[in-house]
């Protein structure tokens, strides 16, 4: 969601319940010491930045997400997500110190028309919003306006430096491959009214035979709906064969795991070949090849190789940069952040003259 063709949006937001905003002496402390003491980012200007991120989920997530957002474990890793999105915030404000300190480097600089439409814009943000919501947000108009700064200035820098990376893909990166495949789940079963039960062991050798059939068969297609099967789509390549051999599986469009021994196995094969059966816990997989050289798949994975490589030359230069600093975080100060009270409301467009009210 805060991504940087965003940078224009701000928020008209309502909060649940009336609160107050944290106290001025602590919202001075540093939050993050830079090189010692030489330099630090403060306290409030982070939690007010913890907080509007907070605000721009609840208006964006809140409604299907339910009460409970803010404390679950989206990723199973056993932190929620408050834990994810203030470890997130940490990050973003590291990032937007350096890159704002070398925007000169770069030959990036706010100009005066720019500053003075992030001085319009802030003041518009504090004049849209409610007492409440601007107390539970911790804003004043010098943290917005540095907040626009810092996003307008980071956009700008890093849109530079990603300008030099070298994006060159070969054919054979880029080469994509597309078979069908065919899975017999030999875990669970659902019958037509939509109920699931367990596969029997009887059942099994059957469903294998039907599978070595496949292997077989003249028309892959046709014999794969006489058996009222349904086969799957998949597009892969180097760089996906890579990434699945480090993690076991590759995931298609359709959220669907397949297990690298079938990339493996289907990676063999020429146009219109099929592979043998391939079997692991949960079942057996017969892949089809249908073209070795996919050319829509192909076009596809360029732009995604190109982005990856732009992305992993910023984040070479970035941490070349950030690691010029020693960092020192106030985690305990930071835990003081907690998302209890909920926003809502709406986005503003902080750049045109219409903007959408807040609703309760």
């Amino acid at each position: 969601f805060m991504k940087r063709k965003l940078l224009s949006l701000l928020l008209a937001v309502t909060v649940s319940s009336t609160v107050l905003s944290g106290c001025a002496a602590t919202d001075s402390r540093a939050l993050i010491k830079i090189d010692g003491s030489k330099d630090e980012i403060e306290f409030g200007y982070g939690k007010f930045v913890a907080k509007l991120t907070q605000a721009m989920y609840d208006v964006t997530y809140s409604s299907y997400s339910g009460k409970d957002m803010w404390t679950s474990d989206y990723q199973g890793k056993g932190t929620t997500l408050q834990d994810d999105v203030k470890k997130n915030v940490i990050s973003t404000l590291e990032q937007q110190y350096v890159l704002r300190k070398h925007a000169k480097d770069y030959g990036v600089k706010i100009t005066d028309k720019k500053e003075k439409e992030i001085e319009i814009a802030s003041a518009k943000f504090i004049k849209e919003n409610s007492k409440a919501a601007i107390s539970q947000l911790g804003a004043k108009n010098d943290y917005v306006t540095k907040y626009l700064q810092d996003r307008y200035v980071a956009a700008k820098v890093r849109s530079v430096i990603e300008s030099k990376a070298d994006t060159t893909v070969t054919d054979e990166e880029v080469n994509q491959k597309t078979i069908s495949y065919v899975y017999f789940n030999t875990r669970t079963k659902t019958d037509s009214a939509g109920k699931t039960s367990a596969v029997s062991e009887d059942e099994k050798p059957t469903m294998k035979a039907n599978a070595e059939s496949l292997v077989t068969a003249e028309d892959f297609e046709k014999r794969t709906t006489d058996m009222e099967m349904t086969d799957k789509k998949l597009s892969f390549g180097q760089s996906e064969i890579a990434d699945a051999k480090k993690s076991g599986t590759m995931t298609d469009t359709n959220g669907s795991s397949i297990p690298y021994a079938v990339l493996e196995a289907a990676n063999k094969l020429a146009d219109g070949e099929t592979s043998s059966v391939v079997e692991d816990e949960s079942g057996y997989y017969v892949a089809h090849m249908e073209n070795t050289n996919d050319a829509d798949a192909e076009a596809a994975e360029k732009t995604k190789l190109e982005q990856k490589k732009t992305e992993e030359y910023y984040d070479k230069v970035y941490e070349g940069l950030k690691a010029k600093y020693a960092w020192d975080v106030n985690n305990s100060l930071w835990k003081s952040v907690k998302f209890i009270d909920r926003f809502s409301g709406s986005l503003i467009d902080t750049g045109n003259k219409t903007t959408k009210k807040a609703t309760n």
